[in-house]
């Protein structure tokens, strides 16, 4: 079954171009074909159900460099094969460089089947890759969309602890500009500058991390310069298909409220206990005057005062 080919024909002999036709069907196509002689002609039949242009390299009106230049300023995606009674070399490389897919002489056409399908393939192999990019592209926006929208602090880092990537809140918290934190050390990160302990605990954290182990970690943060917050953080090992470690990813959360909010609650508890312990106390020092008293009163014969618990 022929193969359907929709194709611009920029010739200006109609001869030559009926003999490209037989040429194109004698190879298994099925042309639907346009052809035209001058720019205004040929710029009106550019469109996106094209498979091909071929043009001739030297014609009255305009020429082959012209109209590839014209399909390229199009933005259409569509191979071009020039095609001329004599081209020289430098033109013919200067047509490949423009992004011509082939160039051909005119008693050469036992070759243009060859051409044709080559430069199909390889705009199709190049929409397809494109296609495929962005597609990537689109996947990658969404997933920075998610990994912004999380209120959590998360980085990925390398092996070795040098920041590759931070997300919004992370890099918000530091106060300083993206280039400032990205392919540098973490532990040298803004957030940190304040203690020597807390770069030496998340220096062993990496490294655990770096041999596989996950690690968790309460850290004193500074954020926005002078406010400190405590940060629940942890440190895993991002793991290949063979399960080699190649990055390590942090994440952390801001847990100063809860922290504040459970040592008021503690505080709270420990005073309670404290007056109970001090009412408790109160209470047998009571029952012991009254045991006393009742005492007392005994010895003068004279009734108890108070109902005790020992009395009882």
């Amino acid at each position: 079954m022929a193969q359907p080919l929709n194709i611009l024909i920029a010739e200006d002999d109609p001869l030559d171009a009926e003999l490209l036709l037989r040429e194109l069907r004698r190879a298994g196509f099925e042309p639907k074909w346009t052809r035209v002689d001058t720019e205004e002609e040929y710029v009106r039949n550019l469109n996106e159900q094209l498979d091909l242009v071929i043009s001739d390299h030297e014609m009255p009106q305009f020429d082959g460099l012209r109209a590839l230049e014209l399909l390229k300023a199009s933005g259409l995606e569509v191979p071009f094969i020039i095609i001329s009674g004599t081209i020289g070399e430098d033109t013919a490389v200067l047509a490949m460089k423009m992004g011509a897919s082939d160039y051909l002489l005119k008693d050469r056409l036992a070759r243009l089947e060859q051409a044709v399908r080559h430069a199909l393939a390889q705009t199709r192999l190049r929409l397809e890759r494109e296609q495929v990019l962005r597609r990537l592209r689109e996947s990658e926006e969404k997933l920075r969309h998610i990994f912004d929208g999380i209120s959590a602090f998360v980085g990925l880092f390398s092996k070795d602890g040098v920041v590759l990537e931070l997300n919004q809140a992370a890099l918000l918290s530091s106060g300083a500009e993206r280039e400032d934190i990205i392919d540098r050390p973490f532990i040298d990160g803004p957030w940190w500058s304040h203690s020597v302990e807390m770069r030496e605990r998340i220096s062993r954290a990496i490294a655990r991390a770096r041999d596989g182990i996950a690690v968790n970690e309460l850290l004193v943060g500074v954020i926005a310069g002078d406010k400190e917050i405590l940060v629940e953080s942890s440190f895993r090992p991002l793991r290949d298909a063979s399960g080699t470690v190649v990055q390590i990813v942090a994440s952390g959360i801001d847990v100063t409220e809860r922290k504040q909010a459970e040592k008021k609650i503690q505080e709270q508890l420990d005073e309670l206990l404290r007056w109970q312990n001090v009412m408790l106390d109160r209470e047998d020092r009571v029952q012991a005057l009254k045991l006393e008293v009742n005492e007392l009163l005994a010895r003068q014969n004279q009734p108890g005062r108070y109902l005790t618990t020992q009395s009882s």
